[in-house]
């Protein structure tokens, strides 16, 4: 089509606008494994990366809850809408509600992310996290076992609320 663009970044972060609001982006865009998605949470919904074209996701995504706010346990939030979504973010982290994470649903023209509470033992992060099949395995499953090879073992990925599944992109430091 006359005047559309193809988009490929190969390190970008996209920040959501700081409010509830959309960016919006006309025609298709395409992320890499170095790019950041931001998005922002907020009590009465969230901001929104409006694509209208094709939007091919890859990276990481990262929900910022806005301050005031903790969400409830399944709470949903649409994040992303566009013409046509391929892939999927290869990580995700969350920032300003210690504890809580995130899932990401992938649908054929929008993206929605459901927050989970922060889970208070062990052995419930652990039931939670890994597959039946796995739960008899501590090689996967143990306090000291680490999944995803990043370097965090679960014990401290579960202190962190962190994905022992998904290697982390950033250290973590404890005291």
């Amino acid at each position: 089509e006359s005047g559309r663009q193809r988009l490929r970044f190969e390190s970008l972060e996209i920040s959501t606008p700081p409010d509830l609001g959309t960016l919006t982006v006309n025609g298709d865009i395409g992320y890499t494994t170095n790019a950041v998605h931001r998005a922002r949470v907020f009590s009465n919904g969230s901001s929104v990366f409006d694509v209208n074209g094709n939007f091919s996701v890859n990276g990481t995504l990262e929900v910022v809850f806005d301050t005031e706010f903790l969400p409830s346990d399944g709470q949903s939030f649409t994040i992303v809408e566009c013409n046509l979504l391929s892939g999927t973010f290869n990580g995700i982290r969350t920032v300003g509600a210690p504890g809580y994470t995130a899932s990401v649903t992938y649908l054929t023209n929008q993206i929605q992310v459901t927050v989970h509470e922060p889970v208070t033992d062990f052995n419930a992060f652990v039931n939670e996290t890994f597959d039946i099949s796995d739960l008899l395995n501590l090689e996967i499953v143990g306090i000291g076992a680490d999944p995803d090879k990043d370097g965090i073992v679960n014990f401290f990925e579960y202190l962190a609320g962190s994905s022992p599944l998904v290697p982390d992109l950033q250290d973590f430091k404890f005291s």
